[in-house]
């Protein structure tokens, strides 16, 4: 289903604006609490989420034969010289982050049309819920469910690969969002003839972080399926 650009950049807005809001109530302690990301705090995660709100401007125009060296030699998305400059901006503390993240940006990523906005929904929603739930804060901002779930299709397509000894997957949200996944091949939505073995059900954003690698409150109909190989 082909979804309206407008509908997507609404989503990508209201997420930066819900995290605004709770990085404005974040104390020092809790700056430097331990994410759900790696081994990266909860301020390096704020400045990772900004990473690529002006990239390369964000690294300075110096750094980009360096970085596309570190691309080129590295192989991850993720550089050194990326690293480096969160820790020297999580260094800046709270203020500085609140007025860097209200700035007018231009996501690199939503250059890159639809797709790239969904990606960027993604890399956003669940950046965010690797901050507020070892704070335990709510979410009160509420998203379209079909935005949510054209991000459920798409990160799930790419990771399904990493599944092991699956074939054949069914990811259900209710009776209206529902598909099949099949191993080798992107998701194909089934609405109406969904008949394998494993089952994953969900909310969208608990489908994300199901399909992103993170501790989730999915329910799975196969005992020995896990996420341990997924990374995102």
């Amino acid at each position: 289903m082909k979804i309206d650009k407008k509908k997507l950049m609404i989503c990508i807005n209201n997420e930066r604006n819900f995290l605004i809001s709770i990085v404005k109530e974040l104390s020092n302690d809790e700056w430097n609490k331990e994410s759900l990301c790696d081994d990266w705090s909860v301020g390096e995660v704020v400045n990772h989420i900004m990473l690529l709100d002006r990239l390369p401007i964000s690294l300075g125009w110096k750094s980009i034969p360096k970085l596309i060296f570190e691309l080129l030699f590295e192989r991850r998305l993720i550089t050194t010289s990326m690293i480096n400059w969160q820790k020297k901006m999580t260094s800046l503390g709270i203020d500085d982050a609140v007025k860097r993240l209200s700035k007018k940006r231009n996501p690199v990523r939503s250059k890159f049309g639809a797709l790239g906005m969904k990606f960027n929904i993604i890399e956003d929603v669940i950046h965010t819920e690797d901050i507020i739930r070892p704070l335990r804060v709510d979410r009160t901002v509420i998203h379209d469910n079909l935005v949510l779930w054209e991000c459920v299709k798409l990160l799930s397509s790419f990771q399904n690969k990493k599944l092991e000894n699956i074939e054949n997957i069914d990811i259900i949200f209710n009776d209206e969002y529902s598909m099949t996944l099949t191993k080798g091949f992107y998701g194909k939505k089934i609405n109406k003839s969904l008949n394998s073995e494993t089952k994953i059900i969900g909310e969208p954003i608990e489908l994300l972080l199901f399909f992103s690698g993170r501790p989730s409150k999915v329910k799975i109909t196969k005992d020995n399926l896990t996420n341990k190989n997924l990374k995102y």
